[in-house]
């Protein structure tokens, strides 16, 4: 985000701020379509219908043009658009097509200019905010905050109320006593700032998910025999970013969670093996006999040794259980 500022910053110092043409466009769905140089168009109407605030500059012999729109899609209705300029459509009320991909509240879209697509609507009114440009300096920074590919790229956000703030700002609140585009480029700094925040967010949760996966792999294979502090140290991760984890993601304690995999562990190894118990102990991470027994009765309300003891009585009923009780001088509590 400090590239994207830094970037926007040194081109307004440049002198490429130059005054140009600001047009306002509302145009009523099924009905007429006014334009001016004053926002007088954008009185208050319920019925659906697309506003938008239009500022085209030149540079060198290249015409540059900052577009910005807020749109009521009519229900059941289907836009087709092969855009020359990427665009970027953020999603406020409703349900909408944009080509395959299905988006509801919070989602956006990223549609690079080589991307014809088609909008459509189902069963209700759809509210939703879009911009484009084809200055190419803002569409580089686009690339830098992660949405420079060749294909339509979705993502999601909950905090909506930024990007309604930019919208509404840049059409119904626009200052007539600045520099226009250099105003649109802050507008456009502000968006692709949120939007960087939000791809930064998204690989932060898959980095977080992935070492959350590692962990708990770390733990399965070491039957539990393993400790927090151990765990943070392994990762290079704080004890308070490794509880944090489990509660986001399991809803439990890890001390809880390792706890539960040590039980289930000690219970197969007492199922399916010949081990002792203090062997079995010992596998997860119990170094005193007596410590694994009290835990062991408290998990499963029942001591090892009679666990061990009903379910090869269940396996084999017609065999004398008194011959193959494995009680390991086993202490009853």
């Amino acid at each position: 985000m400090d590239t994207v500022c830094c970037f926007i910053i040194y081109k307004i110092k440049m002198g490429e701020g130059k005054s140009g043409m600001l047009t306002y466009i509302r145009h009523i769905y099924d009905g007429k379509r006014e334009a001016s140089d004053k926002p007088d168009v954008f009185s208050p109407i319920s019925e659906p219908h697309q506003d938008v605030v239009r500022y085209s500059c030149m540079q060198g012999d290249n015409a540059i043009i900052y577009t910005w729109g807020k749109q009521l899609f009519p229900k059941n209705y289907e836009l087709t658009n092969s855009p020359q300029r990427w665009t970027v459509i953020c999603m406020i009320e409703g349900e909408l097509f944009c080509g395959k991909e299905q988006l509801f509240a919070g989602d956006f879209s990223i549609i690079p200019s080589s991307c014809s697509h088609t909008l459509r609507s189902r069963n209700e009114d759809v509210k939703f905010y879009w911009c484009t440009t084809n200055d190419e300096h803002l569409i580089h920074i686009l690339s830098i905050c992660g949405y420079g590919g060749q294909e339509i790229m979705k993502g999601h956000t909950q905090r909506v109320k930024p990007i309604v703030e930019v919208f509404e700002n840049t059409l119904y609140h626009f200052p007539g006593d600045c520099d226009q585009r250099v105003y649109f480029m802050s507008a456009y700094t502000a968006l692709f700032s949120f939007l960087s925040n939000v791809k930064n967010d998204e690989q932060m949760q898959k980095v977080s998910e992935q070492l959350f996966s590692r962990c708990l792999s770390h733990i399965e294979h070491a039957y539990g025999n393993v400790s927090v502090d151990y765990l943070a140290k392994r990762y290079f991760i704080s004890r308070r970013y490794l509880y944090a984890m489990f509660k986001e993601y399991k809803n439990i304690s890890p001390i809880d969670y390792i706890l539960s995999v040590r039980m289930k562990a000690a219970d197969k190894f007492l199922s399916t093996t010949d081990l002792s118990v203090s062997r079995i102990a010992d596998l997860t991470g119990y170094s005193d006999y007596n410590h694994f027994t009290r835990a062991y009765k408290k998990y499963f309300g029942m001591l090892p040794s009679k666990r061990r003891k009903l379910i090869r009585t269940q396996i084999a009923p017609n065999t004398d259980a008194g011959d193959r009780e494995a009680d390991d001088g086993e202490k009853t509590e």
